[in-house]
């Protein structure tokens, strides 16, 4: 099904002021970092080309635009009509602003799947929609289980950041009852009363990580617009609706009726406006009010508490492939990966077999007598010469790699030289780079342009002009 032909959803991909996680090394921009043999932009308009979309906007600065444009154009694969929409190259301009300028340049005209430009992902959209369907939701977030940390980080060694996100679900439904992230937690997490009461059992997540993929409803727009001081939709936005759904619509009632302590009665001056943008129609309400629907068990309680706005959480699936290129180590997983997930984004069409991609590119110069392993992946017009091993790598375009090197677990982005006898294990060499001969890296991040002499050897370290390195 194509969602756009009923204009149920409009697709929204934000790749407009999203930081690099290599932005010290190269100066590309990140929805135009190399992933596989694509730019990361690619992933998820593919994505929502396979999930039958053939419209979406696209949020681009204005930096940016021609060069994200250009990049698009020359991937024939994408099939999808792209409506470009810039936005200032301003550091303070954030994604709640993007939206409100799709508004003010009349883009948006119905509910809204809004994804970022550094996701990776093979769900079925119909899942996530159904879950924003059945239950009406003013917002579906989808979780996927956190990355694991099994994998050495490329780069100089830095303290590790508690940044985890701990979710509270309604275990039947997948109610998203609560939202907060470990760095505000100081000894133990506080839950208010009155969620206990409603919910006396809740399912608290700390593997689970927010994909910012989301389904909103139409309404939200007019909510963003009410209040202009929202600048970003992942931190104030989406904390905001997860908060003031418990205190929607019922709350007259509550209150009246001395469900909430006078201590949590100030919560709920600031609901109003919400209340009112957010309100339902009257025949919805007494239609689910008269039919036998709950969402849960255990009292007497309207569907959904009488709330009128609602969140839930679609939880991927923990085979399914749900990644956001974020930092350094995501960065490295996807690009190991690259070659099954282009397996992914590629599926069978009706009555044929399962394609199957080729990892080396016909114009690629590879000796007989170098190994490939069936994981990696190597770009146009590259060089691979006598004797060299590439395991679970992938190597960009017009690379050339001299005899006798090894290469694993490790991604060598375009125009890079490798000497003979390298030996290069767990790194990110950016394009340009030119490791000469015999020099051995592991764990290490190669700035564009970066020269690393002959015979040195390098652990965990990052390599930029800017540097002053010891050779070990």
């Amino acid at each position: 099904m194509a969602f756009d032909k009923v204009e149920e959803l409009q697709a929204v991909v934000l790749a407009a002021g999203a930081s690099s996680p290599l932005e010290e090394l190269i100066s590309t921009p990140k929805s135009l970092l190399s992933v596989g043999r694509y730019p990361l932009i690619y992933y998820p308009l593919k994505w929502l080309q396979n999930n039958g979309f053939r419209r979406v906007l696209l949020v681009v600065s204005e930096s940016t635009h021609q060069e994200i444009s250009v990049a698009v154009s020359a991937t024939s694969e994408i099939d999808i009509e792209i409506d470009y929409v810039t936005v200032p190259d301003d550091d303070d301009f954030g994604t709640a602003d993007s939206i409100r300028t799709l508004h003010n340049k009349q883009k948006l005209h119905s509910d809204l799947l809004i994804i970022p430009c550094d996701i990776i992902c093979d769900l079925n959209l119909q899942d996530v929609a159904n879950v924003f369907r059945i239950h009406d939701a003013s917002l579906a977030a989808v979780y996927h289980k956190t990355m694991s940390n099994e994998n050495v980080i490329p780069g100089t060694k830095t303290k590790k950041q508690h940044d985890r996100e701990i979710i509270g679900l309604e275990p039947v439904s997948n109610r998203l009852i609560l939202s907060t992230s470990e760095a505000d937690i100081d000894e133990y997490l506080e839950i208010r009363r009155y969620l206990l009461t409603r919910y006396p059992r809740i399912s608290l997540r700390a593997s689970l990580e927010d994909c910012h993929i989301y389904l909103l409803k139409k309404w939200v727009l007019d909510y963003l617009l009410a209040d202009p001081n929202i600048g970003t939709v992942r931190s104030e936005l989406i904390p905001k609706l997860i908060k003031k759904q418990h205190q929607s619509r019922s709350i007259d009632f509550e209150l009246s009726n001395g469900r909430f302590a006078p201590s949590e009665q100030g919560h709920h001056a600031d609901t109003d406006h919400l209340n009112r943008i957010a309100a339902e129609d009257n025949l919805d309400v007494l239609a689910r009010e008269m039919s036998f629907f709950t969402d849960h068990n255990g009292d007497m309680e309207d569907p959904y508490f009488g709330n009128s706005i609602r969140c839930f959480a679609y939880v991927a699936p923990d085979e399914s492939t749900c990644l956001r290129v974020k930092s350094v180590a995501s960065f490295c997983e996807v690009n190991r990966q690259a070659s099954k997930i282009l397996q992914q984004l590629h599926p069978a069409k009706p009555g044929e077999t399962k394609q199957t991609l080729s990892q080396i590119y016909t114009s690629a110069n590879v000796h007989g007598k170098a190994l490939v392993g069936q994981d990696s992946l190597i770009g146009e017009m590259t060089k691979i010469g006598e004797k060299v091993s590439v395991k679970r790598s992938v190597i960009g375009r017009n690379c050339t790699i001299g005899e006798r090197s090894k290469i694993t677990m490790s991604v060598i982005m375009d125009d890079v030289v490798i000497g003979e006898g390298c030996h290069i294990q767990g790194s990110i060499i950016c394009s340009q780079a030119h490791i000469k001969l015999n020099a051995e890296l592991k764990d290490c991040l190669v700035g564009q342009g970066y020269e690393v002499s002959e015979g040195s050897k390098f652990a965990n370290d990052t390599l930029t002009d800017e540097d002053r390195l010891i050779e070990i």
